[in-house]
């Protein structure tokens, strides 16, 4: 494939690692353990992509190499790796060019489509979709991220459950959400949570304690977050944090309906 890569890592287990992966799908790649070998690198020679950690030596020096290099190649892309997201790096990403960026620990799959979309398409346009769009498009990665943590949480498995009593009426509860983030600050009522009150009335049949109720509920609102800020550059950042508020606010009147489902106290 034309175009090398320049990789980015003071680790060199990791870096290593990535250089494997990506080499292995025929990616010609170049390692530097540096900040300073990466800026002269990418002075002295051209690339289609920069992959760089978001901390090499120094706190944010993935930053400074994104924008030195989009300055230096400006239709190139660039890729961030990042083991510590927050909103603070997500508005940095989008001030200094970064195109995609990927939470630690990497999979390898996610880091090869990573790399083939950013070479196919070039430089990455800002997003203008919704929180709630990005719950609705990525509803089955959402289903099965969350199932992977609640499957590893000991206070949800102690209750042993296959996949579909596990999941149940997840789905139809995240369009609920989504249809709530649309609707700022107006509660949806009880019949809009539907599949709410019959989650809690089939946890309390499954012997869940009411702390495990609690424990899915904000397993679910950690993996729509960190879902939110692997895709932030697919959002709209006019309206990313007031979503994010409507996102916690639905998840908390779906809480609430399904305790008190599960407390018996909604049909009961």
């Amino acid at each position: 494939m034309a175009g090398k890569i320049l990789l980015v890592d003071d680790d060199p287990d990791l870096a290593g690692l990535g250089a494997a992966i990506l080499a292995s799908r025929g990616f010609e790649v170049e390692v530097r353990a540096s900040a300073e070998a990466a800026l002269r690198a990418m002075s002295a020679q051209q690339f289609a992509l920069l992959a760089t950690d978001l901390n090499i030596g120094g706190r944010g020096d993935g930053f400074v190499l994104a924008g030195a290099f989009k300055a230096l190649q400006p239709q190139a892309a660039v890729l961030l790796v990042t083991g510590s997201p927050d909103f603070e790096a997500a508005w940095q990403a989008i001030q200094f060019a970064v195109d995609r960026v990927l939470l630690k620990p990497l999979d390898p799959q996610q880091l090869i489509e990573a790399v083939e979309q950013l070479r196919a398409g070039g430089r990455v346009r800002r997003g203008s979709m919704s929180l709630a769009e990005l719950v609705e498009h990525r509803l089955h990665e959402t289903l099965e991220q969350w199932l992977a943590w609640v499957e590893h949480d000991e206070l949800v498995a102690e209750v042993r459950l296959d996949r579909r009593g596990r999941i149940d009426d997840l789905a139809e509860m995240l369009a609920a959400v989504a249809e709530r983030i649309r609707q700022p600050g107006r509660a949806m009522g009880e019949q809009r949570w539907e599949a709410a009150v019959r989650h809690g009335r089939l946890r309390r049949e499954q012997g869940y304690r009411a702390q495990g109720l609690l424990r899915e509920a904000s397993i679910l609102r950690e993996v729509i977050t960190a879902s939110a800020m692997q895709n932030f550059l697919q959002l709209d950042p006019s309206r990313f944090l007031a979503d994010l508020v409507e996102m916690n606010a639905a998840i908390d009147e779906a809480m609430a309906v399904s305790l008190e489902a599960f407390m018996g106290g909604v049909g009961g």
